[in-house]
């Protein structure tokens, strides 16, 4: 059933009186028919007063033609169509579009709540200083999903309060405006995974924190993933670029030469062909070193860290504490 995916938290009156109307929610999707229409279908149901922007890169497995369905059904639903250059570039064409205040991305294989939205928007509200907010994510059986790997510490935690975290999850998060104006857009250097530890290390170099809600949504991680052996070569990747990104040189160097001793050994033991041709590419990329960081196996937009223009919203009252800024990257 679709309504049991986001009746896994309390509901009282005050929930359902509360307006969304200063929320917009990015979902980026490309080939997800799969889970498309339960998403769009939960979002009708829990949040109809969003602004909901569906960023469509090139979909050919009729998941667009479900997106224009609901264009009837959800009064401020925008379809926008556009090259497909990976997760960063749909979700910044959508936040470049997006109106409001407070701005989500969601991936299509996530079934926001009402509370959920609610409860991050108040930490948001509550503390300018906070640069963006998780909920706990679920699998679809009920379980707790380990994002960040199962030894990330709020996955060991039965997280019943707000906690303060490192790190958001960029298949659901919720980032004020005026954050995004100051740090920038993702970097659209990376095409899939990565992207928000780039922006929360950028934005945490500015002084702004994370927090994690314990309102829990349902994630089905890998249904809106193309499961294509590129998709590993892409992690690896990206990864080398993060840490040669942000990291001093020696830790560069030592994760470079780890990444290649890995290419070396996986592709004579894995014993999948695609993912022995990964390991090779992984190989090869961390050879070359840093030149190669950019080399994905897909195609990038080329438009780095893209500005957000400033929006014609009245802004908050204010307690920003800057940090001095520094290079973050060495």
């Amino acid at each position: 059933m679709i309504s049991s995916r986001t009746q896994i938290n309390p509901v009282d009156s005050d929930v359902v009186v509360k307006s969304l109307e200063n929320i917009s929610i990015v979902i980026p999707s490309y080939n997800g028919i799969r889970v498309m229409r339960e998403c769009l279908e939960t979002l009708l149901r829990e949040a109809p007063e969003c602004e909901i922007i569906v960023a469509d890169g090139g979909s050919t497995d009729g998941s667009r033609e479900v997106t224009t369905e609901f264009l009837g059904r959800l009064p401020r639903l925008k379809l926008l169509e556009i090259p497909n250059h990976g997760w960063a570039h749909a979700t910044n064409r959508g936040f470049e579009s997006a109106s409001s205040r407070y701005l989500v991305t969601i991936n299509s294989d996530l079934f926001i709540t009402r509370l959920a939205l609610l409860s991050m928007r108040a930490q948001l509200e509550a503390d300018a200083n906070i640069g963006g907010v998780s909920p706990v994510l679920l699998n679809g059986d009920g379980s707790r999903q380990p994002f960040f790997g199962y030894m990330y510490w709020p996955n060991l935690t039965a997280m019943k309060h707000v906690a303060s975290v490192n790190l958001i999850y960029g298949c659901c998060a919720m980032i004020p405006r005026s954050a995004l104006e100051r740090v920038g857009l993702f970097d659209e250097r990376f095409f899939f995974y990565n992207e928000e530890f780039d922006w929360c290390w950028r934005a945490a170099s500015q002084g702004y924190q994370f927090r994690l809600v314990p309102e829990r949504v349902v994630h089905l991680e890998g249904s809106s993933t193309p499961q294509h052996s590129n998709f590993q070569l892409e992690a690896q990747r990206g990864g080398l670029y993060l840490i040669d990104k942000h990291f001093p040189r020696f830790w560069s160097e030592a994760t470079r030469r780890m990444a290649q001793l890995l290419g070396f050994v996986g592709k004579r033991i894995d014993p999948n062909v695609e993912r022995r041709s990964a390991w090779q590419g992984i190989e090869v990329i961390a050879k070359r070193g840093p030149s190669a960081y950019l080399d994905s196996p897909f195609p990038l937009s080329g438009r780095l860290e893209p500005a957000l223009p400033p929006s014609t919203l009245a802004p908050m009252r204010s307690s920003f504490r800057s940090q001095p800024e520094g290079d973050s990257s060495r």
